[in-house]
């Protein structure tokens, strides 16, 4: 096994004010994270299409009628594949 790229054992920093959004249902240790302000008011959820890649994780943050996206992409050797990168 190559602990260089055995993620297994990953842990985030956690911290009282912040909650982690993060991938969980991936056999492959999600390699991003968001950290949302817990008093934060407005609606985030996690859109659906960035659960086929651990290594992108993608947010809606909305409030009213107005709506944000945020990307968090790791590019990086992707672990899904023996070569190649998240973003070739």
């Amino acid at each position: 096994m190559n602990l260089l790229n055995n993620y297994s054992t990953a842990r985030s920093v956690s911290h009282s004010s912040f909650t982690q959004i993060l991938l969980t249902h991936s056999e492959l240790q999600s390699r991003t994270l968001i950290y949302i302000l817990k008093d934060y008011k407005s609606d985030v959820s996690i859109v659906t299409n960035s659960l086929t890649n651990s290594d992108v994780l993608i947010i809606d943050i909305s409030e009213s009628e107005d709506k944000i996206q945020t990307v968090n992409i790791y590019n990086e050797k992707n672990l899904d594949l023996e070569e190649g990168y998240t973003l070739d």
